[in-house]
């Protein structure tokens, strides 16, 4: 007796593979943008940070521009210019500086001197203050 099994073997063609490489080529990429997003946001969150921190060292100098513009006013008796600040930040307007007179003998005179400066491109201002004492 003859064997009559016949035994099935599978046939890739080259076209069944094509489909799988390109599925491949695509995974391969969507993960490569998604790498690259995630980097992208990353450095412009980190961007902005550092700006914001920059903004904040221009306003607490432009507080400190204004005390010591009061403290000029106050020591010599006269009217002196207010500070002309370039870069976008201000520190002498009616708000941001106030003295407080001593309440009793020996009591300090206290002044305080607020400096803003906007942060570029944003929709906010950063403000920082400075209180001194004076003793007489």
């Amino acid at each position: 007796m003859k064997n009559t099994k016949k035994s099935f073997a599978f046939r890739v063609s080259r076209f069944a593979l094509g489909g799988q490489m390109m599925l491949m080529v695509i995974i391969a990429m969507a993960g490569v943008f998604a790498t690259g997003a995630t980097i992208s946001l990353s450095i412009t969150k980190e961007l902005r940070r550092l700006s914001a921190v920059l903004d904040s060292v221009k306003a607490f100098y432009a507080a400190d521009s204004g005390t010591e513009w009061m403290f000029h006013s106050f020591f010599k008796d006269q009217a002196v210019e207010k500070p002309e600040l370039l870069n976008n930040t201000a520190c002498c307007g009616e708000a941001d500086l106030s003295i407080t007179a001593p309440q009793k003998p020996g009591d300090p005179t206290r002044l305080k001197s607020i400096g803003t400066s906007p942060v570029g491109g944003q929709l906010y201002i950063i403000k920082r203050s400075i209180e001194t004492n004076i003793k007489q």
